[in-house]
Formats: structure tokens, sequence, C-alpha cells
């Protein structure tokens, strides 16, 4: 398996700033993604990267703060198999044990169809149990590693996996095997936990290898932690009634291949942070793609959230690395802060952020990677601070009223990257005076799904370019490339304008009841705002 380096905080930082003091783009190389074309240049000036910098440190505590610590061991990480482990061969009919402590009840307890570990040591499972339990019960000090080698698991009533008691528990996948962790359609309680899922555990669990699982869990959550939840390794399909994988303290992921669906809660839910280092995700959910009540940080891997209510939601939001697409019914991602009330079970009283609008502790910063965002609500909402520092952003905003394509309850500032929002044009919001990187907002009349959005030089060269998913009256351009006292020509499907930036800034939004951008999207009559204010007439959103 590939292992993959652990950052410091120190380090994490460095990376945030170099990629903010790049902005995203470098050299004159043209980048792709599956839409939209860069042609890039790197930052344009000493002062706008130092600008750059100092807010960077200013918004990037939360990802400091993930990454103070280690995040992954290397026993996390290697998934490595004892020579001496005990073999656990399960069946109906009477389980078998054998191996180095082959008959010592000390090790394992065999209880008709509920089997329990109750020392530390390697533990290779193997075979059927049609009802019954894996639980490990061991020393509150002591490290179980379960090696999953062809393993399929089912309890009517319980958890088939229950980690009771333990340090930490690794489940490893044995390369190659095919494994199967499920529950029933109800919960039956056998202690004073309250035991909701087909994997349950009171301790940390990390999960590594190289091989597969399926876990399934109709009328519970798919994977609980009531500490730290980690991924390093291997192939993942969880199908739950509830929270695909919930956990209380962390949710960390360094590697893996993970097929996600939840028919009524989060794909991933943390009560404390989320840490996406690596893997492969596809999520389908009813509520959030990926939640962390706390700080939420993807510096790499790729992310696909089929299907959301909203798709990426944290107190903090940082994507530093990795490719992102999010499709939601709501916001694609979402900065509110506290617990998840902006989802199903607790919908916002006008729009994004659960019905606060500033929150001075709600941020989202881009310094890296590449998002993609199909979303009805608001495409990128925080209820406080939005910072583009670096990393490409395409946003297919709402295309209803009462959302924006950007939507901040205090400011959104760009500093670095690329970025093209398109959305409706009566909560359109651009970046504000604060910021150090050039933003083009301007109003069309309505464009068809798959036209192109493109800016280009006074020359004619293409600086960035985009195909829109959906129809759109309003639009977002910021690029690296924007200087104040150039021109440039704009083009939305039909319609096209030049553009001379007097400013950095050229256009404001009206973006009702959040703070934020400019305000006051004005018409000039040929389709694209010009910055004037006028009265909103149309009737309540």
């Amino acid at each position: 398996m590939r292992k993959k380096q652990i950052f410091s905080g120190l380090l994490i930082m460095a990376v945030l700033l170099s990629a903010c003091s790049q902005s995203g783009v470098e050299g004159t190389a043209e980048k792709s993604s599956s839409s939209g074309t860069v042609s890039g240049s790197s930052a344009s000036s000493e002062e706008v990267v130092a600008e750059t910098v100092e807010d960077v440190a200013s918004v990037s505590d939360a990802a400091a703060e993930i990454l103070q610590k280690e995040q992954f061991t290397e026993r996390d990480l290697s998934g490595e198999i004892s020579e001496d482990a005990i073999n656990i061969s399960l069946k109906d009919s009477g389980t078998e044990i054998s191996g180095t402590a082959d008959a010592s009840s000390e090790y394992v307890k065999v209880d008709g169809s509920t089997v329990t570990i109750r020392k530390e040591g390697t533990y290779l499972i193997s075979g059927t149990l049609s009802d019954g339990m894996l639980i490990v019960d061991a020393g509150e000090k002591e490290k179980v590693q379960l090696v999953l080698k062809g393993a399929d698991i089912h309890s009517n009533t319980s958890a088939a996996l229950y980690v009771k008691q333990a340090d930490k528990v690794f489940v490893t996948l044995s390369d190659g095997g095919e494994n199967t962790l499920s529950s029933g359609d109800s919960y039956v309680a056998i202690d004073e936990n309250n035991i909701d899922g087909a994997v349950f555990s009171k301790d940390d669990i990390t999960f590594n290898g190289s091989g597969s699982l399926s876990v399934e869990a109709p009328a519970g959550h798919g994977i609980v932690s009531k500490d730290d939840l980690k991924f390093t390794g291997g192939t993942y399909q969880i199908s739950a009634g509830k929270h695909g994988a919930v956990a209380n303290d962390s949710i960390r992921v360094a590697e893996g291949t993970l097929t996600i669906t939840s028919e009524e809660k989060d794909g991933f839910h943390s009560k404390g942070y989320l840490y996406i280092h690596g893997g492969t995700f596809d999520v389908t959910a009813a509520d959030d793609g990926m939640h962390a009540d706390g700080n939420f940080l993807v510096d790499d891997g790729k992310v696909q959230i089929t299907k959301s209510y909203e798709g990426l939601e944290g107190q903090t939001i940082t994507i530093a690395g990795g490719k992102i697409s999010v499709t939601s019914s709501d916001d694609g991602l979402n900065a509110a802060g506290g617990n998840d009330s902006s989802g199903m079970d607790g919908k916002d009283d006008w729009r994004g952020g659960g019905g606060s609008f500033a929150q001075e502790d709600a941020i989202i910063t881009i310094a890296g990677g590449v998002l993609e965002v199909d979303a009805e609500g608001d495409g990128i909402d925080s209820n406080g601070y939005f910072y583009m520092n670096g990393g490409t952003v395409y946003v297919a905003g709402p295309t209803g009223r009462g959302n924006g394509a950007l939507s901040s309850g205090v400011e959104a500032v760009a500093h670095g990257g690329t970025l093209i929002a398109a959305g409706t044009d009566d909560m359109a919001e651009n970046f504000s005076e604060n910021s150090t990187q050039g933003s083009i907002l301007f109003s069309v009349s309505g464009q068809a799904a798959g036209s192109t959005i493109e800016l280009l030089t006074s020359d004619g060269k293409s600086l960035v370019s985009w195909e829109a998913k959906k129809s759109y009256s309003s639009v977002v351009i910021s690029t690296p490339d924007i200087a104040k006292g150039q021109t440039y020509t704009v083009r939305a499907g039909n319609a096209e304008e030049e553009v001379t930036m007097e400013n950095l800034i050229y256009g404001e939004g009206n973006n009702f009841g959040h703070g934020g951008g400019g305000r006051g999207f004005g018409r000039d009559g040929k389709g694209f705002g010009r910055g004037r204010r006028f009265e909103d007439d149309r009737g309540d959103l």
C-alpha cells in the first residue's frame, strides 16, 4: 500500500501559503478540468503575494489546528499482519479457534453465535455468522487487530462488529478478501451502550489493508466510532439508513475507495473535525454529503458528492488540494458553524446557514485543488468569510430565486486562484474591495445550459473559459490575469461586452441580508452589469 506523508501543522501552513502565493496557476501552461480551461500566469506582484500570505495565515488556523498533531500512525497506514495471528473460523454450527492461543478462553470466548475477543493481539477472521456478533472487549490500554479474510457477519438485532473496549482497534482487509458486516431492521440493547450501527466502536478504530468490505445498516448508521474513525486503505461499500459513517471526535482518511449511500442523513458526519488527505469517494446522501461540526480540511483525494441536500458543511471548510465535485439540492459548500442545523432536520428560515446570517467563525478557504459545484441553493455559502486564495473553482449555481452562486455573511475576498461562478442575478455577489486579485461580476439576459463563458484579453487571448452546466443570468470571474487599467472582453453564451477595469473589482451584487462583496447589482441595457444601484421591485423573495 502506498504510504502517504503525514503533514505537521507547520508543513500544511507552508503548503497553503505556497498555494496562495502561486494563486493556483503556474507558468504559462494551460490547465484544464472536465469542463473548463485556464491559461494562467503567476501572481502579479510581490505585494499581492505578501498580502495573500498574511490573509491565509489569519484564516488557516483551522487547518493548522487539525494538523498540529500526528493524524495517522505507522500502524494505521501499514496494514501489516503478524505471523502469530490467532485464527477464528466463524460458523453458525460452532466457531473454531486455532493458532497461538487456540484453546485459551483468555483470548477468545465463544458463546453460541457471539465471539468475544478479550486480549491484545492479531486475529484472522474468516467464515460466516448468519445472526451473530464479533465483540472486542479487551483492556483499555490494549490494541487489537482484526484481519478480515472472507468474513461475513450479520446481526438481526445488533452490530455485526461491536468494540466495547480497547485502546484501539485496527480492522485490516486482507488482500483479495471480500467481507461483509451487516445489521438488521432493529437494534435491541445488550448493555448500557446505545448500539445503532452495523459497526459500533466505543474507542478509536482504523480501517486499513487492500481488500474490500461491504457495510449494510438499513435501520441505523453504517460505521459508528465514539472516538476517532480512520480509513487508510481498502475498498468500501457503505449503505445505511442513517449516517454512512459517524464519529464523535474525528473522521480522517488517508487512502481508500469509499462508496457511501445514506438514505436519511449524511454520508460522513463528524461531531469534531473531518480530514481528507487522500482516497476516492462517491457519496449519495439525503442530507449532507460530508459534514463536520468543527473544522473540515481537504488537501488531497478525489471527492464526488453525487447527490446531497448540502454537499460539504463545516464550521470552517479549507480546500488545499484534491479534486472535488459536488451536486446538491441546496448549498454546495456551507460554512455555518455548530452542528447540523442547516440540514433536512432543521431547514433554514430563509437561506443557507441555519437562519443566522453573520457568523465571524464561519470560514471557507480555497487554497488549491479543483472544485466543481452544481447547486440549487447557494453554490458557495459562508455565513462568515469566503477566501479565494488559490486553486480552480467552477460553480453552476441556482436557477431559482433567493440564492446565489456565491454568498458570504461577512465578506468574500479574492487573493488568488481562478473562479467562474454562474447563477441567477437577484442574489448575485462579487468579491469585496479588500481583494488583491481582480474580479468581474456581470449580468446577462438568460443564457442556456451548455453555453460557454469566456474571458479574453484586448488582443483576443483566452484567459479562462468554461461551459456552464445550467442556465444562468449572472457570472463572476476572478483570475490572477485581471489587472487594473486593462480592458477585457467577456463572452457569455450569445452576449459579449468589453470591460475596462478602473479598479480591481468590477460590478456589484444584490445579496440582500448578507454582508460580503459589492452591493447594488446594475444593468446598462446591453445585458451586462455596470455596478449601478437599482431598486428591486420584483416582490418578495
